[in-house]
């Protein structure tokens, strides 16, 4: 349980009037720094308070200072996508980029990240069990949620986030307010200038609104067709105010509910109609998507509308890959989705969204019959909670299976691409509930048991797998659905170690996609073939096959098809000519990175631990090596760990290293995920051994070590360090490649490392830290770190507890108490930090002090972050870079780097 004492209520009205130090934040100083602090010594940070007052932009901000002390940096995870409990633990997963819960929790996790996990209120518990349990499986995650209440788990430290101050008595003038100064520069950006003598009408509708800053923006954003008299007088008659705000609690919260409410009883009928309907989504959507939803009589209107609600604060914009995407926040949504059940038409319209995300997901999956296109891939991806949303709709309305049955097969198409977990709830449920939907011949439902199939295999439940493929194929044995469940008996066959039943399960399924025209699937299912023959000794054969198999899919314009058949290729050509299979392999993993294709990212990788290894090339087989075991680890792809464990157990033996019985043994007992997962043991002519397997948390620790001991064995028997080349550091697309004393690696970005990469630059030439930071002008001390009237007004707040304290405890109010006590020691602290030695105001540094503490910290994080994956040249760059106003770097011994940047 959290810890009365360990609960933090932050106000920021008695706090300057400068902007937060994250993102330009206004009023929110304090609330910054009492999350940093806390981010510095805790794990799990909870940030609370009421709907609108900007716990998600706070949390942002501060993980955007405090970034720089994670290695792995910042991951956002927003769980207002979700709804259902049980699919919280699979939606934090897969946000994180990990194949399922499981996989999530198995991470080994050796560098620190900060996850903030966003709007945890509506899934409370259940949130509160999957982050529980990833901070007691991973040391290196710190975990910063936001919530309307605490998570109430061991260890958690709450930080309650204040609404801004709009309080006359602070010692601020009315237009020095935060709340005031937000309201006045969101009125600006609506191209409003609000006259100086309006300002305390101003003040007035910051009360109104209890200093929600949602509230705020949106009140801001009327001010461009109504006039600050108008605007008071409508929240005067359309939202309840508290006589004394509170830091948090239902009042307040209903005055959000009111305040979204009134700004949409302000829209137009069409605007309000849209917005509406844009509530549906359960994530970010896009124009197009808009005007999928929308019936055809509403869709002209679209762009201007969602401009509209853009401009009124109703709707915000986030820049993706593939242009803008728009989402609505979770105040706004639900007060769109009630007004809607209110007027009993939320049911109608997600049955409709039901029918349109059936509709538009078969009419993209139509395209792919010849070839599967990485496109439609990530298309469908994309959408994966507006299916699994629609899904559930579904299962909990429908009375017969149609939509639902179509909803599951349509997921057959990101199965392989993680959520295999989430997959497999929503599935089973479909299948409890309509059970005879296969032998009823319900359209579509043998591609959604074909999908549940594969997702049981791709979870390790090969033997649900199995029971569920034979059942279904006593009923439907041709069509295109019946490939997909042989497809997935032949990968159950193989994990429960019949490659021969899986080699007659994947020729069936080829047969009758080549009789249908599915020349992608069949592809696929012939290369499998072709594999399995080549591990049961006819190398040169199965050579034949996928040679073939690649140049049919080059003619046909199958991206992926041939890059697999390229994948098989290269390993299968290790047995017979290995620098051959090393230059196809490099070539194919590049090509595989491009389209984010992760299996055969891994398989390459593979092929080049093996090829480099026999060839005694040590660096670079523990470089491969490296990135196999960060891209399963980051992953979290333990169906691929059989790939990491299998390379690494031949590179150990390589270099005498024990723990390669041990690894052995853990490949022997994990099952394969792809027919590429069969041991390479006979290239290596590995000896029989007795040892047992190892817990993968354990086996992914022995791979790291595995990787370090080949790089130590490497250095001990290279050549002289006089005689090696010059160290290089290479920019290669969001990351640094660096070789220093015969090893290389490669560095994710960071602003630490762009100093760095001057000070190498410079040649041992100093560089001002104002240089660094990119700095234009020079200012000295900025001065006091509080003035004087705000010291005062520190002060007399603090009698005022101290009363208040005195009064509480008189009266037995032991809560009233608590929270004045939390308020009072967090002012003390703060008003200590600020005042020296004898009651003197400590002055806040200039600009190059600032450049120079700044500075400091991020050549030292940097400097950290590379002595974990190199340890000598951490050490090299521990003794050799100088920080201060001027930094440098002058190692003992003469070294000239080689420096390429993005643009040489």
């Amino acid at each position: 349980m959290t810890d009365a004492s360990d609960v933090q209520i932050v106000h920021d009205d008695i706090v300057s009037d400068s902007l937060g130090v994250g993102g330009g934040l206004i009023g929110r100083d304090a609330a910054l720094a009492a999350i940093d602090d806390r981010l510095r010594s805790r794990r799990l940070v909870t940030l609370i308070g009421p709907g609108g007052v900007g716990k998600t932009a706070a949390a942002q901000a501060a993980a955007s200072t405090a970034a720089e002390r994670f290695p792995l940096g910042v991951r956002f995870v927003d769980l207002a996508r979700v709804d259902e409990p049980d699919a919280v633990a699979g939606t934090l997963a897969g946000q994180l980029g990990f194949e399922s819960p499981e996989a999530l929790l198995h991470s080994p996790g050796d560098q620190g990240v900060l996850v903030i996990v966003d709007n945890c209120e509506h899934v409370l518990d259940a949130a509160a069990s999957i982050i529980t349990a990833l901070l007691d499986a991973c040391r290196a995650p710190t975990v910063l949620a936001t919530s309307r209440s605490p998570l109430m788990v061991p260890g958690e430290s709450v930080v309650a986030l204040a609404p801004l101050s709009n309080a006359r008595d602070d010692g601020l003038a009315v237009a020095d307010l935060p709340s005031v100064r937000l309201f006045l520069e969101r009125a600006r950006d609506a191209g409003v200038a609000i006259d100086a003598d309006e300002v305390d009408l101003v003040a007035d509708v910051c009360r109104q609104v209890d200093g929600l800053p949602l509230a705020i923006e949106i009140a801001a954003a009327r001010t461009r067709s109504m006039g600050l008299a108008e605007l008071l007088g409508r929240l005067d008659d359309g939202v309840e105010v508290l006589d004394r705000p509170r830091f948090r609690g239902s009042s307040r919260h209903r005055s959000m509910t009111a305040v979204v409410h009134w700004s949409i009883d302000l829209l137009d009928p069409a605007e309000a109609d849209l917005l509406e309907w844009l509530s549906l989504f359960p994530g970010s959507f896009t124009r197009a998507d808009a005007r999928r939803l929308l019936p055809d009589s509403a869709t002209r209107d679209v762009d201007d509308g969602i401009d509209s609600l853009v401009d009124a604060s109703l709707v915000s914009t986030d820049a993706a890959a593939g242009g803008i995407e728009y989402r609505l926040l979770h105040s706004v949504r639900a007060c769109a989705r009630r007004r809607l059940a209110e007027r009993g038409e939320l049911e109608g319209r997600l049955d409709r969204l039901a029918d349109q995300v059936v509709e538009s997901v078969w009419a993209r999956l139509a395209t792919s019959g010849l070839v599967w296109d990485p496109d439609l891939l990530r298309d469908v991806a994309s959408r994966f909670d507006e299916i699994t949303q629609s899904l559930r709709w579904c299962l909990s309305h429908d009375t017969e299976p149609r939509r639902a049955m179509s909803l599951c097969a349509a997921l057959f198409a990101v199965v392989q691409q993680g959520r295999a977990h989430d997959i497999v709830t929503v599935a089973r449920q479909a299948f409890e509930r309509w059970p005879d939907a296969v032998s009823d011949d319900v359209p579509r439902a043998m591609a959604a048991l074909g999908t549940l199939a594969t997702a049981e295999n791709l979870t390790e439940h090969p033997q649900e797998a199995m029971t569920l493929a034979t059942g279904a194929l006593a009923h439907h044995r041709s069509g295109w659905a019946s490939v997909i469940v042989r497809r997935a008996l032949g990968q159950s066959q193989l994990a429960q170690g019949d490659p021969g039943a899986a080699a007659a399960s994947f020729a069936e399924g080829a047969s009758e996609a080549r009789r249908l025209g599915h020349a992608a699937v069949a592809l696929e299912l012939e290369l499998a073939i072709a594999q399995l023959a080549a591990d049961g000794g006819d190398a040169v054969g199965a050579i034949d096959a996928m040679v073939a198999a690649r140049d049919e899919a080059t003619s046909i314009g199958s991206v992926l098809s041939e890059i697999w058949a390229s994948t098989l290729l290269a390993w299968t050509t290790l047995r017979s000519d290995a620098p051959a299979a090393v230059a196809s392999a490099t070539t194919t993993l590049e090509r595989a990175r491009e389209i984010g294709y992760p299996t055969a990212c891994c398989g390459n990788l593979r092929t080049l631990v093996y090829g480099h290894a026999r060839a005694g090339d040590l660096d670079e087989a523990s470089a491969a090596l490296d990135e196999l075991y960060r891209d399963v680890r980051d992953r979290g792809a333990l169906g691929h760990a059989r790939l990491l464990v299998d390379a690494a157990s031949v590179l150990a033996h390589r270099i005498g290293d024990a723990s390669w019985a041990s690894l052995a043994a853990t490949v022997a007992t994990a099952a394969p995920a792809t027919v590429l997962s069969h041991p390479g043991f006979d290239l290596e002519d590995l000896p029989p051994t007795d040892q047992p397997p190892l817990l993968i948390r354990d086996a992914f620790r022995a791979v790291r070590r595995v990787i370090e001991a080949a790089r130590d064995h490497s250095a001990d028997t290279s050549v002289d360090e006089a005689t090696r080349p010059d160290p290089t550091i290479r920019w290669r697309g969001g990351a640094w490649d660096i070789t220093f004393a015969g090893r290389s690696v490669t560095v994710r970005a960071s602003k630490g490392l762009a100093d760095l990469v001057t000070l190498l630059a410079a040649d041992g030439r100093e560089v001002h830290c104002l240089d660094l930071v990119g700095a234009v002008t020079r200012e000295e001390s900025t001065g006091e770190v509080i003035d004087a009237r705000a010291r005062r007004a520190y002060e007399q707040r603090i009698r005022d507890l101290q009363s208040d304290i005195d009064d509480a405890e008189a009266d037995n109010d032991h809560a009233r108490a608590e929270r004045a006590h939390a308020e009072f020691d967090a002012l003390v602290e703060h008003l200590a930090a600020a005042v020296g030695h004898g009651g003197r105001t400590r002055r806040a540094g200039g600009s190059a002090e600032r450049a120079r503490s700044a500075v400091t910290q991020r050549l030292r994080a940097a400097v950290r972050n590379l002595e974990s994956v190199h340890p000598d040249l951490g050490r090299h760059l521990q003794v050799s870079v100088r920080t201060g106003r001027y930094c440098s770097y002058a190692p003992e011994h003469p070294t000239r780097w080689t420096v390429e940047h993005a643009d040489q």
